[in-house]
């Protein structure tokens, strides 16, 4: 399985650069593709911010990239938690995590 980072992610969602774009997919569809909540976090920043993506662009592309066969997410009920808290409204990503975590660790004492 391999973990990948930020600019993988938006070289994949973005295809600003056609040869990036082949090599990160390719990486999807060879691997079994671990997907950490943080790069999620800094791709969405990077997106947003760079790319001047709209919070509704970022939330379906990532809603996509979760939900492809070869993609574990770490902590993925938090993940899918804050993808849905963004389609209601929520501006950042960040609020979304922490009140997650929170809420489960609460449960968990």
């Amino acid at each position: 399985m391999l973990a990948v980072d930020t600019i993988v992610i938006v070289r994949l969602i973005t295809a600003d650069d056609p040869v990036q774009f082949r090599q990160a997919r390719a990486l999807f569809d060879q691997h079994e593709i671990l997907l950490l909540k943080t790069v999620l976090l800094e791709s969405d920043w990077v997106l947003r911010s760079v790319y001047r993506y709209d919070r509704r662009r970022v939330i379906d592309a990532f809603a996509k990239l979760v939900a492809l066969p070869r993609v574990e997410c770490d902590e993925l009920a938090t993940v899918t938690g804050a993808i849905e808290w963004r389609r209601a409204g929520w501006t950042s990503p960040t609020p979304c995590t922490w009140r997650q975590l929170v809420a489960r660790k609460s449960r968990d004492l």
